[in-house]
């Protein structure tokens, strides 16, 4: 996106994410209009990132129940990602242990 819109890479990183988000969505939409391959660095789609990066949020501030529901999210569109299937096991756990207590 940097390279592309000629900003640098300390202009984009220090956007609040909020603001960076949105700019990656619309770069994205544009990107799919043009017909040209979207990914993030890694090759995931900006949707994916937003599940993923939810999720992350949600389990890290003990939002387990909307961690899980973020993944499930992610997973549907990306069965196969093993990371993400490790982080869902996770938060299922975590709610084994909640539901226990």
């Amino acid at each position: 996106m940097a390279y592309y819109s000629h900003w640098s890479y300390n202009e984009i990183m220090n956007m609040e994410h909020s603001e960076r988000r949105k700019w990656c969505e619309e770069f994205s939409k544009t990107a799919s209009q043009l017909g040209v391959h979207v990914g993030l660095g890694l090759g995931t789609s900006v949707e994916l990132d937003k599940w993923y990066s939810l999720g992350c949020y949600y389990k890290f501030i003990g939002d387990v129940s909307e961690a899980l529901s973020c993944f499930d999210k992610y997973l549907d569109i990306d069965p196969h990602n093993e990371g993400v299937i490790t982080m869902r096991k996770s938060c299922a756990a975590m709610m084994g242990e909640a539901q226990q207590s």
